[in-house]
Order: structure tokens, then sequence, then C-alpha cells
């Protein structure tokens, strides 16, 4: 375990200290950023901001359709080439129904720094806090590392994430959240997304695991605004699994 640990660590620096790319001296914004899924950087430019996330949620679950619907919008703002830092919702803002709890009840703040910047396979670690709920104040650290490989017109992006539970670890100990996207081209302008991944408590992962499974689009309108939507089925295929669990997120991002 510690030699494979060692090897991690290496690997990370060496990464670090490699230089971002050839495109390294001319950095994507909002200007020009690409309009193709695919092709996008996972950090954003210098002096760049994305206001981003989850226009709408809404629940379609068996008997729970519409409670709750809810608006989950992310910022996010590039302070150089490598950092972006940001503020994100797991809920959002409550507008409809009982399940939030409350009208507000969660945020996130994190940063991303990225390791290898443009190409075939692209990297960056993510480090920040989640507070969720607020009352009862529930929260503790995640960090993770998102990893997208691509070629032509086909990128797979994964997105792992560990929440370590800091306040009320009763209510919330440590969680973890392994989101895997496949992202197709279908034009330069329309994206296909299907989405899975394993989520769950690492205290009885195996016994506790969730699978969710959805399809979603993304279209970009502009290089600064795309619109897009996912239907989600939140648990098909894990412990106590099927389709019973629905979401449809309609999402919208500007960038500036």
């Amino acid at each position: 375990m510690k030699h494979r640990m060692s090897l991690i660590m290496a690997a990370l620096a060496l990464a670090g200290a490699a230089p971002l790319s050839a495109h390294a001296d001319e950095f994507y914004i909002a200007a020009d950023w690409p309009i193709r899924f695919v092709d996008r950087p996972l950090v954003l430019g210098p002096s760049m901001f994305e206001l981003r996330g989850e226009t709408l949620r809404l629940n379609l679950s068996k008997d729970a359709v519409g409670d709750p619907i809810s608006l989950a919008p992310d910022l996010y703002f590039g302070i150089d080439e490598r950092i972006t830092i940001g503020i994100f919702h797991d809920v959002g803002i409550c507008i409809s129904g009982d399940g939030c709890g409350q009208t507000y009840n969660d945020f996130g703040v994190e940063g991303l720094y990225s390791l290898l910047y443009e190409g075939a396979v692209t990297m960056a670690v993510r480090l920040g806090a989640t507070f969720n709920p607020l009352d009862p104040f529930v929260g503790g650290l995640h960090v993770g590392m998102p990893l997208r490989v691509s070629g032509g017109d086909l990128a797979v992006l994964f997105d792992p994430r560990l929440y370590i539970g800091i306040f009320e670890r009763d209510l919330r100990k440590e969680f973890l959240d392994v989101p895997v996207q496949l992202q197709y081209q279908l034009t330069d302008q329309n994206a296909l997304l299907v989405t899975s991944g394993v989520r769950g408590p690492l205290d009885g992962f195996g016994n506790s695991v969730q699978v969710p499974v959805g399809v979603g689009a993304v279209i970009a309108l502009s290089r600064r605004v795309d619109v897009g939507g996912e239907f989600l089925f939140t648990n098909l295929a894990g412990r106590d699994g099927g389709v019973a669990g629905r979401l449809l997120l309609l999402r919208l991002a500007i960038r500036i």
C-alpha cells in the first residue's frame, strides 16, 4: 500500500511540474471557449466567470413527483490558467415541495488545480468544503481528481470525490461518489451524455452502494452559452435499486 501511494504521489508531482500544453501561452477565455463539449478544459481561463449548474431540479420519483422542485446554481471563477474556485449547490434553493427541508439548506466551496490542461488526457485536483444541510449544521471536506480521456468525438470523464465528515459525523460520515460520464459529440454544437457510476457511504459501502444511470444532452448556443438537460434514475442498479427514484435536470451555463 505504501509503495502504491508513493507511485501515485510521484506521478502527481511530475504532472504538476509539467508545462500545461502547447496552448499554455494562450489559454481559453470566454471569447474563444471551445464550442465542442469534448474539447473543453477542466478549469476556466484567467479572470473568467462561469455561472452554471442545474437551472431546475424536478423530482419525478414514484409517489413524490414535484417534491421537491429546486434551483441549484454554481458560480466559478478562473484565478489564473491553473486555478479555478467556485461555490456550488447539491440541492440549492427549494421553490416547491417539502423534500428540501428548508428553502435554502446547503452549499459548498472548492478549488480546482489543473495538472494536465489540454490534450487527449486532462486532469485536475479538487479540494473543498461541503455544508449539507445547514440546519442542523453538517459539514466536512471533500477531495477529488477529475480525469477526462478523449479522442475525436468521444470522451469519458471520471470525477471521483470523497467527502470526509467533520461536523455532526453521526449524521454524515465519509461518503464516496464516483460518477462516470460518456460524452459523444454529435455535431460541433450538440453533445450526447450518458452518466453512471457508484456512490455510497464508506462504512458498509457494498451494502448500500447506489448506481445512478442517466442520459442527457448539451447544446452550445454560442461559445458563451450552453443549455441542456438530463433524465436520471437515482439508483437504477445499486443495492435495492430500481426505477422508482427519478430526476429531471435542466441546465444552463453562461461564461463571461
